[in-house]
């Protein structure tokens, strides 16, 4: 009876396999490393981002403030007029009431125009307290948009005064309430007028339009001036963070980036509006919507 006998594996068949091993080995390392890697990127990544909203909130902070810097100036002139006329009807009528006979019908007068003084100066200062009052409003509410172009006109207006910009607004066409932080909304509209006045304040005809529209789903809200329109170039680039074709010392470029910030949380779009002759920008928010935080927190 024979029995086969088996051959021993060749020792060059051994060392390759040993060889494989090792290779293999060595790979599971740098995988492992990789992975290791990956990890510690991904923790940066997830750091970055935290840094990144909390810079955006930083930003969504500054950005009143700068603008209550600017009008500041503009709103004290304002203020300083109805003071005046108050100071100086005040004596005159006290004066009046001091002759013999009394001039009703004048210091009547006068009275209504102090009247008038006062409550320019209260709607100054209730139009300061909406839009400056709580800074970190996140608060979302029914709210009646043409209300909110006429504060942000207001606030505006003594500065588009001051530079003899004829500002009109349109919201013949309005629409029900939007759901909307009615303070965000109004920051993006300032900042547009703004914007505005400044790009247009060296011109010889100088105009600001608002026009509020009623559309199917959704409120529009234009601001156009009588600048020609953006080149493809800067309407490709106008929402970027830190752009700015102003001056230096006069634009921060983080305006318009924030207002789109704003738009695009409101579940709406704001962009430049390439069709118009002049310079204008369109928002459009839904008529309904459930946001109820801020993205930011």
């Amino acid at each position: 009876m024979s029995t086969t006998q088996i051959d021993p594996i060749p020792s060059l068949a051994l060392e390759a396999i040993s060889h494989l091993s090792m290779e293999l080995h060595q790979t599971k390392m740098k995988v492992a490393e990789k992975e290791k890697l990956i990890h510690q990127m991904q923790l940066d990544l997830e750091a970055a981002k935290k840094q990144s909203r909390v810079f955006e909130q930083s930003l969504s902070q500054i950005a009143p403030l700068a603008a209550l810097g600017e009008h500041s100036c503009h709103i004290s002139h304002e203020i300083k007029g109805p003071l005046t006329s108050i100071r100086l009807l005040s004596e005159l009528s006290l004066k009046l009431l001091r002759s013999v006979p009394t001039q009703v019908n004048q210091v009547s007068e006068n009275s209504n125009s102090i009247l008038k003084s006062l409550i320019r100066i209260e709607q100054i200062i209730a139009g300061l307290e909406s839009f400056y009052g709580s800074l970190s409003e996140t608060n979302f509410e029914l709210t009646n948009p043409a209300e909110i172009l006429w504060e942000a006109a207001s606030l505006c207006g003594p500065k588009l005064k001051q530079h003899g910009i004829q500002l009109t607004i349109d919201d013949s066409t309005q629409g029900p309430p939007i759901l909307c932080s009615r303070i965000q909304i109004s920051q993006v509209l300032i900042n547009l007028l703004n914007n505005a006045c400044d790009s247009i304040e060296l011109q010889d005809k100088k105009w600001i339009q608002i026009a509020l529209r009623n559309l199917p789903g959704f409120t529009q809200i234009e601001v156009k001036d009588s600048g020609v329109r953006l080149s493809p170039e800067l309407r490709s680039k106008v929402f970027e963070a830190a752009f700015t074709t102003k001056e230096k010392g006069r634009g921060s470029g983080i305006g318009l980036y924030l207002s789109k910030k704003i738009i695009e949380h409101h579940q709406g779009t704001i962009e430049v509006d390439e069709h118009s002759e002049f310079c204008a920008f369109q928002i459009s928010l839904p008529k309904t919507n459930k946001i109820v935080t801020y993205a930011g927190k």
